[in-house]
């Protein structure tokens, strides 16, 4: 999988920097030991777990549609098995028995994202080794943004788009808040302030500020600015809704 490549990858790597480095030791006599890479992160390793699944359907895919197969492709990892072809796909939650029907765009999006916060979460590493809490705080921000979209949808315009100090932006924030639930007392903004007031270094809230700005949700208003995008997608598309419907019935047999 994607987490085993990059173990592999990692010991070759710090074999290569070891032979070299002791080679140059005796070479101009340095009695220091080698530096040790370290390896990837926690978070980094989760999200490379998650990407695995999406990664291989994905190759599969393009592999077979390659060699004019027209099969449809399955790939499955740890309780989840996906399957489907380059139109949509079924993913399949073993353990609680649930099967979502996705475009293909969105195995895409996915899987990309999945790899993109690994890169992200490992970039700290490499770039912050002295700083403990930008890996927590980029958590916490991505688990914010995720709890606007699931307590207002991402229907509406950018709830956090606008620009300027962070004391004018606040009412406006929840003045938006407010237009999407009307007399309510529990503003999700407070949580980013929450986070942003706990950071101690510089580094870190100008790093949570460029991921803010772009991330694909809640920054994004779908109706407005993805319509290009969603054109291109399907412009050469032709989809039959009883094959949609019989990979449905498939994954509602599987389960």
């Amino acid at each position: 999988g994607a987490s085993l490549d990059i173990n592999n990858a990692h010991n070759l790597a710090q074999s290569i920097f070891d032979e070299v480095y002791q080679n140059l030791d005796k070479i101009y006599d340095i009695p220091e030991a080698p530096l040790t890479l370290k390896q990837p992160s926690n978070m980094s390793r989760l999200y490379l777990n998650k990407a695995d699944l999406f990664v291989k359907f994905v190759d599969q895919l393009s592999c077979g549609r390659a060699s004019g197969s027209k099969k449809v492709i399955t790939q499955k990892f740890k309780n989840y098995t996906i399957f489907g072809d380059q139109y949509s796909g079924v993913l399949i939650e073993d353990s609680i028995k649930i099967a979502r029907l996705l475009p293909y765009e969105g195995i895409l999006m996915i899987r990309d994202l999945c790899l993109a916060r690994a890169n992200l979460f490992d970039g700290i590493r490499v770039l912050y080794p002295n700083n403990l809490e930008m890996e927590e705080k980029v958590k916490q921000v991505l688990d914010w943004s995720e709890s606007c979209l699931t307590t207002y949808g991402n229907e509406e315009d950018p709830i956090f788009s606008g620009d300027g100090a962070l004391q004018r932006l606040v009412p406006i924030l929840r003045e938006k808040e407010l237009t999407l639930i009307p007399n309510t007392h529990l503003f999700l903004v407070e949580n980013l302030i929450t986070i942003l007031n706990e950071c101690q270094q510089l580094s870190t809230i100008v790093q949570l500020f460029g991921l803010q700005k772009i991330s694909v949700y809640p920054l994004i208003n779908p109706k407005t600015r993805g319509t290009t995008a969603a054109q291109m997608a399907s412009k050469t598309k032709s989809i039959s809704y009883h094959s949609e419907l019989d990979l449905l019935i498939i994954g509602v047999d599987y389960i």
